[in-house]
């Protein structure tokens, strides 16, 4: 670790192991007023969520996904963010 924590960064090019007793939350709190929700704003924290979503299901015990925003509109209004066809 350096001595300044702001350049520490930690780097993974896969998932951990999820024990199959482990309960999952995920939560993203981006919402689609004054366009938040767009690609050159915050909207990559929705694609990257629906991707974890998408990736973790079946892993652990149980699941609970959080957002503000419905998937559908998203897609809807803003096709980049979609990892594959929506």
């Amino acid at each position: 670790m350096s001595q300044n924590p702001q350049q520490d960064v930690f780097v993974s090019n896969t998932l951990p192991d999820i024990d199959p007793e482990s309960h999952i939350i995920g939560l993203v709190c981006v919402h689609d007023e004054d366009d938040n929700a767009e690609p050159s704003n915050d909207g990559w924290f929705l694609s990257d969520f629906y991707m974890f979503n998408h990736l973790l299901a079946g892993q652990g015990q149980r699941q609970r996904w959080y957002t503000c925003v419905d998937p559908h509109h998203i897609v809807k209004n803003n096709q980049e963010l979609a990892h594959d066809k929506p």
